[in-house]
């Protein structure tokens, strides 16, 4: 159970998050569920996250728990965190709020220096994030890597040639749709991509999609493919 609290007159007050939480999660009486999510103001980031078990307990998330992305697995059992900042070291984290498990997105298969800078579901097993290196001002974006919340490990999925950065995806719902938009259903994945110039001073905006079915045979396969600015293959 996802609550927003950025709005002060409907957050639910500090004091009564674990009370909140039992009512809720109760299967006969409330909405049923293994927790609840806070969503949270916060002066240093977008959002500020806590998950309040369904017997008050609180998961610990990591040291501030201020967050710059989060997305939830399609079944809302699962969620992905980072607090990834250019002006820092980054660390990424994801939720399972049925084992209440906290597993951290390691970093020792990725370029040094990157982390994890946002999420996207595949499906309730399988998640994209995007890997961005976090000490520069230089850096939009970066890579694709897959990662299987059963083995607990990640592979890369999309690579960029070089001075082409993938700066950012999403899975689109229903309330993101747009007529114009000429992809024929909703089981696909958009990413935004930018190429720089050899003096990395100017940047063209190129755009693609692949479909959910592709990426997912991918990701279990541990195929690799490559964005050179133009197309993907």
């Amino acid at each position: 159970v996802i609550l927003n609290c950025m709005d002060e007159a409907s957050a639910i007050p500090e004091n009564r998050y674990a009370e909140a939480a039992k009512e809720l999660c109760n299967r006969n009486f409330g909405i049923g569920a293994d927790g609840i999510l806070l969503v949270l103001p916060s002066n240093e980031c977008d959002i500020r996250m806590r998950i309040i078990n369904s017997d008050g307990s609180e998961a610990e998330i990591y040291a501030g728990g201020s967050l710059t992305s989060i997305a939830v697995s399609p079944d809302e059992s699962k969620f992905c965190l980072t607090n990834f900042s250019i002006e820092g070291s980054s660390d990424a984290f994801w939720y399972d709020a049925e084992t209440e498990t906290l597993t951290e997105i390691g970093k020792d298969g990725l370029v040094p220096n990157c982390g994890a800078s946002a999420f996207a579901w595949l499906d309730d097993r399988y998640f994209l994030f995007l890997s961005q290196f976090d000490h520069g001002t230089l850096s939009l974006g970066g890579d694709v890597y897959v990662y299987d919340t059963e083995a607990c490990a990640y592979a890369p999925l999309i690579d960029c040639a070089p001075r082409v950065q993938i700066t950012a995806f999403l899975r689109p719902t229903y309330s993101d749709y747009r007529p114009d938009w000429d992809v024929g259903s909703l089981d696909y994945i958009l990413f935004q991509a930018v190429i720089w110039d050899e003096t990395w001073n100017e940047i063209e905006f190129r755009s693609f999609s692949l479909p959910l079915a592709e990426l997912l045979e991918m990701g279990v396969n541990n195929d690799t493919k490559t964005f050179d600015g133009e197309k993907v293959y």
